[in-house]
């Protein structure tokens, strides 16, 4: 597994800490390197750097919506990820660190 922080931005299946055990899962991810430093046994203690004033539950005023093209052009977008060489892939997905998409079953019946 790379040490690098492309490992963080790879497939669920080959991401760090997807080893699970006693030396992957959250193990191999707060001894990455990019996490030196953190002090995980008083991270809820901690005051975050920003904290936000909402109004309300359903307070969106921090999301920009003027910047964000209001048109649906994920089609294209995923045609030019599938075409891209894949050294390239991670670098792309560069802004989006942080975001991810997980499709739970909670709502379906076994």
């Amino acid at each position: 597994m790379c040490v690098n922080i492309y490992s963080f931005l790879c497939d669920p299946d080959h991401r760090i800490g997807s080893d699970g055990g006693q030396h992957g899962g959250a193990s191999q991810i707060k001894n990455h390197p990019f996490f030196r430093g953190v002090v995980w046994d008083q991270l809820r203690s901690i005051r975050a750097p920003f904290e936000p004033r909402l109004s309300s539950n359903i307070d969106v005023s921090y999301f920009p919506i003027d910047e964000i093209p209001q048109e649906d052009t994920s089609a294209i977008h995923r045609a030019q990820a599938r075409a891209m060489p894949d050294s390239q892939e991670a670098e792309m997905s560069l802004p989006f660190i942080g975001y991810t998409y997980k499709a739970f079953n909670a709502f379906q019946s076994n």
